[in-house]
């Protein structure tokens, strides 16, 4: 599987542009400090879905960096709240955009649901940072060219 096949990875990309091309049309937008706060915490999402993808073979790692893009969802949520309240963003796309993080984090949620039962359904085959162990049919003076039960390991 490759980083781009992942869906939360690419609906983070995809609200990440079009929330930075929605706060650019904010004028003296530099001035501020929720909207640096906000380009922050919306480009973490997809970087941390990409850091722990490029970990995925450590699964609790991955899921520690799902965890902290999560965290990073819900800030941006709370960015976008202040933008309203501060009369920067319409009604409108503050509800779009709360509702597309809120669904972005459901989906996060159920990402990291989903790997760490994958790690629980490898126990007790698993080392302790849910890597599988070698096969189980293996014994440890196996030879790396033996093939269990084959008459291929037969001279």
């Amino acid at each position: 599987m490759r980083l781009e096949e992942l869906k939360i990875y690419n609906i983070a990309v995809r609200l990440r542009n079009e929330l930075h091309k929605e706060i650019s049309l904010i004028p003296n937008n530099w001035r501020i400090k929720d909207v640096k706060q906000i380009r922050e915490s919306s480009a973490s999402i997809s970087s941390n879905i990409a850091e722990g993808f490029g970990r995925r073979f450590y699964p609790k790692d991955f899921i520690r960096f799902l965890i902290i893009a999560l965290g990073s969802s819900e800030e941006t949520k709370n960015h976008i709240g202040s933008l309203l309240t501060n009369k920067h963003l319409s009604e409108e796309r503050t509800d779009y955009f709360i509702k597309s993080y809120r669904d972005l984090s459901v989906r996060i949620v159920n990402f990291i649901n989903y790997k760490k039962q994958k790690i629980n359904n490898c126990f007790p085959n698993c080392n302790p940072d849910g890597i599988p162990n070698s096969s189980p049919n293996s014994s440890p003076n196996s030879s790396p060219n033996s093939f269990p039960n084959s008459s291929l390991n037969r001279k």
